[in-house]
């Protein structure tokens, strides 16, 4: 009786013949069940194939690591291995975000972080850790244009208040009064214009009324309109 080894198929009898030699049996290697390994140049599936004691290369995609040779064993399958990601060089330090600091970014290759802006600026974005170890080009949060706005009874009857997030405007009232404004971010991309101090407003000289109107300048050009 022949038996073979585990992996190999072919057990059974030999006979003596009567030419004074045995009848050949022969082991035959098994197949092993095929398989794939991620990330490599056999993810395709089924692309590992062979029989016990077979040894197939597999070559990791660049910015992964674990190249190496899976062998069928006499179980049917072949061996274990990973090809693991490679972990980015660690990034950061955008101003006016949520990634401030110098390395808050951090991950593997094909990982992507989302980076916010802070309030009053725009250029939220994602920044993806690259297979050559280093994060795809990251956003840059800039500020935003705060809504223009048109002093009434400013010194200068012409007074339009443009700006960007964290600009600071001095506006001479008709009556003596000097108010500060500052462009203030009041939610994600968005700035509106914020008076500061003691004097929020340019008063009329005979009723004191309320002047900060946005627009304000189209209202009074269309009211001279009228007159006329």
């Amino acid at each position: 009786m022949v038996t073979c080894n585990a992996g190999y198929f072919g057990s059974g009898m030999v006979t003596c013949a009567s030419s004074g030699a045995f009848s050949i049996r022969t082991c035959v290697a098994n197949s092993c069940a095929s398989t794939q390994i991620a990330n490599s140049n056999r993810a395709a599936i089924g692309s590992i194939m062979g029989s016990t004691g077979q040894s197939v290369t597999v070559f990791c995609d660049s910015g992964y690591s674990g190249s190496a040779s899976v062998t069928c064993l006499s179980s049917g399958y072949f061996s274990s291995l990973v090809c693991s990601a490679n972990s980015c060089d660690h990034a950061g330090g955008i101003a006016n975000s949520d990634k401030t600091a110098a390395d808050s970014i951090s991950g593997n290759t094909g990982d992507s972080v989302l980076v916010t802006c802070n309030d009053g600026y725009s250029g939220s974005d994602l920044t993806t850790c690259n297979n050559n170890g280093y994060f795809s080009t990251l956003p840059v949060c800039v500020p935003v244009a705060c809504q223009p706005l048109s002093i009434l009874n400013a010194q200068n009857a012409s007074e339009f208040l443009v700006g960007i997030t964290g600009d600071k405007i001095s506006v001479q009232c008709s009556v003596g009064t000097l108010i500060n404004y500052t462009c203030v971010a009041v939610g994600p991309a968005a700035s509106n214009w914020t008076a500061t101090g003691n004097a929020t407003e340019c008063s009329d000289t005979l009723s004191g009324a309320l002047n900060v109107y946005p627009f304000a300048g189209l209202i009074v050009l269309l009211a001279l309109a009228s007159v006329s």
